[in-house]
């Protein structure tokens, strides 16, 4: 099979999630062998890294302090949050 170009940005606060939106979902043996090398990681690195809840991160608190004001602000959510559209497929 092919692969398909998919365009987006995400910050992460934490280490990911195992299954997140990080996690390319497919059935395609290489992807998931990747797949699974990268939940091995995350629970390795999940053992030792301290900080456990993203509202914990220094910089993220950072970032609210100085930018976005607070969780659910209106600055917050204009920067943070996404608004998916439909997709319309081409006529081409």
């Amino acid at each position: 099979g092919t692969l398909q170009l998919h365009l987006f940005c995400r910050a992460c606060d934490c280490n990911g999630c195992v299954g997140g939106g990080g996690t390319i979902l497919c059935n395609n043996s290489k992807i998931l062998k990747v797949n699974k090398t990268r939940a091995n990681l995350i629970r390795k690195i999940d053992k030792i890294y301290p900080i456990k809840c993203a509202y914990q991160n220094k910089e993220i608190k950072y970032l609210y302090s100085n930018l976005l004001e607070y969780p659910n602000s209106l600055k917050a959510k204009e920067m943070l949050h996404t608004n998916h559209l439909e997709k319309v497929k081409s006529k081409l």
